[in-house]
């Protein structure tokens, strides 16, 4: 049965929320359909992050995400330059034959 990797990165606002029921959901998902594994890494990459060490992604952070096969990813911003930054690197795929799609749930 093949096992996906997918890193978990909550980040901030209602992004912990969000993605922890997002979580839930797939891994209900994949034990009702029973033809795949879930094998989530979570990551706490987040702007409170970045104010108490400078940085919201560790070094080789983005290079770690390589080895995933999708990243669920939560929302991110606080005020000021926080938001802005975080953005911009998470978007910067780690991969060229990554892709991503931001969805907002109404």
């Amino acid at each position: 049965m093949k096992t996906y990797n997918i890193a978990s990165i909550p980040a901030d606002g209602i992004g912990p929320e969000v993605i922890s029921a997002g979580v839930t959901v797939l891994n209900a998902l994949a034990e009702k359909l029973n033809t795949f594994k879930l094998d989530f890494t979570h990551y706490d990459w987040s702007s409170e992050t970045y104010k108490t060490t400078g940085k919201y992604i560790p070094d080789g952070g983005l290079e770690d995400l390589k080895r995933h096969d999708a990243i669920l990813f939560g929302a991110v911003g606080a005020p000021g330059k926080y938001s802005e930054i975080h953005r911009r690197r998470v978007r910067d795929r780690p991969s060229p034959h990554m892709q991503y799609d931001i969805v907002q749930l109404t």
